[in-house]
């Protein structure tokens, strides 16, 4: 015995814009989360700086070897760059950084900040 149940069917009218939109290009979504190519060098130069400078936390089960970011033992591992006073301190200029400036490790003013190391 097949039995039906009715289903009530409602149908929400749709909303059209008084203005027709213009319709997607592919330029809105194929550079959405990629960063200009102008920033590339920069980029490796930052990475090759703090390569090796911390311990892998996959290892000794790290299955990118030689090709890894990280170090593998302790004499592998190298200095990180000082990075401390290379970059102003977002939160100085609109009193949200609580800190004294020889305790915050951004620049407080432009007589304050470094050359980076990288």
């Amino acid at each position: 015995v097949v039995t039906f149940v009715p289903v009530q069917v409602v149908f929400q009218p749709t909303i059209v814009p008084s203005v027709p939109l213009p319709p997607p290009s592919r330029a809105n979504f194929a550079g959405r989360n990629k960063r200009p190519d102008t920033n590339q060098k920069q980029r490796r130069q930052c990475a090759e700086a703090f390569k090796k400078t911390t311990l892998c936390r996959y290892f000794p089960r790290c299955h990118l070897g030689d090709t890894c970011m990280f170090a593998h033992h302790y004499g592998e591992l190298r200095q990180r760059p000082n990075t401390t006073k290379t970059k102003m301190c977002a939160g100085f200029f609109d009193g949200r950084c609580r800190l004294p400036a020889d305790e915050c490790g951004f620049a407080h003013g432009k007589h304050e900040l470094r050359p980076r190391e990288v």
